[in-house]
């Protein structure tokens, strides 16, 4: 009975997706999906699209081809017509009228479908909802398509939330359910906040019931927010090179977990700024006491007889700590980044308000640039590296290992080796593919990438200063190289890629399959 349970609770988060497949636009269920002023921009940063003001009509027995958007109007496709592209229409409704056809996909912002019966179209339609408006006095001046957001009628709107979250080899799965007053996702001239409970689906945990707690209350013209938050949560320190979603499906469907967990509660107050648009500052101080986790037996598709490696215990105990990071961010689509900046630096430092007796300091830093070199082909690049001076709690340190790290080192399940100093080099060379028959039933717009990965690990045992390891001989950087397909497809993204080893004598290749790009 219990072994029914669990797999008829496995089988429901497989069919419903880990919470809408990376929080993909449009997660089905005939209901229009919701997309911010941001998303939107981000969609025509790039130029392929051409742009029409107010409703287009087709007159019958037109042939077009092409992408378009039409802005602040309808597509209407009259009787005979005929139309090959992907449209976007905002704010306005589509047309297929008579006898039309039409080949491609369809976005629909705010509108409606209207479809004759004799009318065919092969492609999807996918319809959004959005509390936005086109930018007038910016596309008038510069032909630039900006959307910003319209406030909501209510000025405090409370929504429900819930769902089933990632799946871990500590928790199994857990069951989420909150509420949240304001939008999250974007500036409002109120505050904002959101509370959850979690509690973990299975009958053999500890018992424990976890919460998140956050409120966000803008300050001076919404260029500074206050930050506070309450937790109490189970958490990990790699999910920078792997979404969890991912790393759910990974467990579900393979029976691999490739991070390691602890659970964390406390809380946080900072503050938030934002000088520029680019720009983002945030700093604050914490407390928080982490308890180790244990690994439960957790059924998937496959693998049932391969066990769980266990999860590694940590230094348990009370933190008192402060944090500072400064952001710089110019992708107008981070799913799709072209000629862009990231770039990321955070300094943590904590100390021991228990028995024990050390403090500790670390530094991140994460650089990537995105590369247009000719249209259809980028080149991009990181940087990431993780450093401290001191012998910092073992919940701080990090992997190199995964499908974000160096993808080529083929330890299965997952090489479980963690350190506190870590240097990770990345470039993927990505060429733009044209829409081949069949194919176009998987990816809608998809690439070719070559890629080359070199990384370090280094424990506080190995005697190394803060930034001395990145000097280590090169036979003990870790190398990989690989080459793989990806883009866009019925999911938000999707990659297939093989990488192999080239730091030790392993013939055997990996292979990988993502929901989200590497980097």
């Amino acid at each position: 009975m219990r072994r029914s349970l669990h797999c008829l609770i496995l089988w429901v988060a497989v069919l419903t997706g880990t919470q809408c497949l990376l929080t993909s636009p449009v997660c089905g269920f005939g209901k229009p999906a919701k997309i911010s002023p941001e998303q939107l921009t981000r969609q025509f940063a790039e130029d392929g699209y051409s742009v029409h003001y107010g409703d287009l009509s087709l007159a019958q027995d037109t042939s077009v081809t092409g992408d378009i958007v039409v802005l602040e109007g309808s597509l209407d496709l009259g009787d005979g017509s005929r139309y090959e592209g992907n449209a976007w229409i905002i704010n306005g409704d589509l047309i297929i009228g008579g006898r039309a056809a039409a080949q491609g996909n369809f976005h629909i912002v705010n509108g409606e479908v209207f479809q004759s019966r004799d009318a065919t179209i092969k492609g999807h339609i996918r319809r959004y909802t959005c509390l936005c408006a086109l930018d007038r006095d910016h596309y008038r001046g510069t032909d630039e398509i900006v959307f910003v957001k319209t406030e909501r009628k209510n000025a405090y709107p409370i929504e429900l939330s819930g769902g089933i979250g990632p799946q871990n080899r500590v928790d199994y799965l857990s069951l989420h359910a909150g509420v949240k007053r304001g939008d999250m996702d974007g500036p409002q001239k109120h505050w904002r906040g959101r509370a959850h409970l979690i509690a973990p689906l299975r009958d053999n945990t500890r018992g424990y019931l976890g919460f998140d707690l956050e409120v966000l209350v803008p300050l001076k013209e919404k260029r500074f927010d206050l930050h506070i938050r309450g937790f109490k949560r189970t958490t990990t320190n790699d999910d920078w090179q792997y979404t969890r979603a991912e790393n759910s499906w990974a467990g579900t469907i393979t029976h691999n977990d490739f991070f390691d967990y602890y659970e964390r509660s406390g809380g946080y107050l900072g503050v938030i700024a934002r000088p520029y648009s680019s720009w983002r500052i945030d700093g604050g101080v914490y407390i928080d006491h982490s308890t180790s986790l244990v690994t439960k037996s957790s059924p998937a598709l496959f693998n049932n007889d391969r066990p769980l490696r266990n999860n590694p215990p940590i230094d348990e105990g009370e933190i008192a700590g402060a944090t500072i990071g400064i952001e710089y961010d110019t992708r107008l689509f981070p799913s799709r980044p072209s000629s862009a900046w990231y770039a990321r630096v955070e300094v943590d430092a904590g100390a021991d308000v228990g028995p024990g007796d050390f403090e500790y300091s670390t530094v991140t830093l994460d650089v990537r640039r995105y590369n247009r070199l000719l249209r259809g082909l980028n080149l991009d690049v990181r940087g990431r590296i993780f450093t401290t001076r001191d012998n910092i709690p073992r919940q701080r340190t990090q992997s190199l290992n995964g499908y974000g790290g160096v993808r080529g080192l083929h330890d299965i399940p997952f090489d479980d080796r963690r350190g506190d100093r870590l240097a990770l080099f990345s470039a993927e060379l990505r060429i733009g593919m044209p829409q081949i028959r069949y194919l176009e039933i998987l990816y809608t717009r998809w690439n070719v990438a070559t890629f080359i990965d070199v990384g370090i690990l280094k424990r506080h045992g190995d005697r190394y200063g803060a930034w001395e390891y990145l000097e280590s001989d090169w036979d003990e950087w870790g190398k990989s190289v690989g080459i793989g397909i990806s883009g866009e497809s019925f999911l938000p993204y999707l990659g297939f890629y093989v990488a192999q080893d080239l730091s030790r004598d392993n013939k055997r290749p990996r292979f990988i399959v993502r929901f989200a790009r590497s980097f």
